[in-house]
């Protein structure tokens, strides 16, 4: 007798899942599936797609053949035993374009205790991957600009206040060691005419009301603009500025000195 999650009748309560779910048994043979999950191989594979009756008692090796060889070792390690997955897995498309994949994979067994299949829940996470690089691409085009000028650059209220900027931060697990990891970063847009002679780009300023809407996420993108021109001052100080954190870091830094 077979586990409750390999028989017919589980086929239409899975197919209908948001998720992307497949339920195989031991020769890797689908069972069960959603029809998101067939959406999502289709656009991984580059494939049409396929209805669940077309799928179910055919390998994914058979529905899949272009998949990268590693899945074969997955597979095995599963039906094995194990329990495996990446929060961020890396697939190349047959077009060249990057696909991102967040996958489980565990065994299930039967009612004698014997492992009969692997299910497998997945996600494409493409667009969220591609957001979080760009961002931290951006920060890092920044902080160079600054961290290499000439002279060094300040920006500050007119009336001297401290400025808040716009930025995200984020709970997640690294794909590399798997361990929890916090992180932040600033968010920029476009320079103002301010600006734009030293950088392309600029850390959204928001203004003293926005503060509190920005926190609690009642604002959203119509804040992430270019800062007014009256928003900020900018003069030339010590390159001292830019190298902040080394030890090196007094009041003094923001005097102006000769460009």
């Amino acid at each position: 007798m077979g586990s409750p999650l390999t028989t017919n009748a589980a086929q239409p309560f899975i197919e209908q899942m948001p998720a992307a779910i497949a339920i195989f048994d031991g020769g890797m043979r689908y069972r069960a599936v959603s029809r998101r999950y067939l959406s999502d191989l289709a656009w991984l594979f580059s494939t049409e797609l396929l209805p669940p009756d077309k799928v179910i008692g055919r390998t994914i090796y058979e529905v899949s053949p272009n998949a990268p060889p590693g899945w074969r070792d997955v597979h095995a390690r599963v039906l094995a035993g194990e329990e495996l997955g990446q929060e961020e897995d890396f697939v190349l498309r047959k077009d060249g374009r990057a696909v991102w994949v967040r996958w489980s994979m565990r065994p299930w067994r039967n009612v004698h205790g014997r492992i009969g299949g692997a299910l497998l829940i997945s996600e494409l996470i493409t667009e969220q991957v591609e957001i979080r690089h760009a961002l931290h691409e951006s920060e890092a085009r920044f902080r160079a600009t600054f961290e290499n000028a000439a002279v060094g650059i300040t920006h500050v209220a007119p009336d001297g206040n401290v400025l808040s900027f716009a930025g995200l931060w984020d709970r997640w697990k690294s794909p590399e060691t798997g361990e929890p990891m916090a992180s932040c970063t600033i968010i920029v847009t476009d320079a103002n005419a301010l600006t734009r002679p030293i950088h392309d780009r600029m850390p959204v300023v928001l203004d003293k009301a926005d503060i509190g809407p920005w926190l609690n996420g009642e604002a959203g993108i119509e804040l992430l603009r270019p800062a007014a021109e009256d928003r900020l001052r900018m003069w030339p100080v010590s390159r001292r500025v830019n190298k902040t954190g080394s030890g090196d870091d007094d009041p003094t830094l923001l005097d102006e000195v000769a460009a």
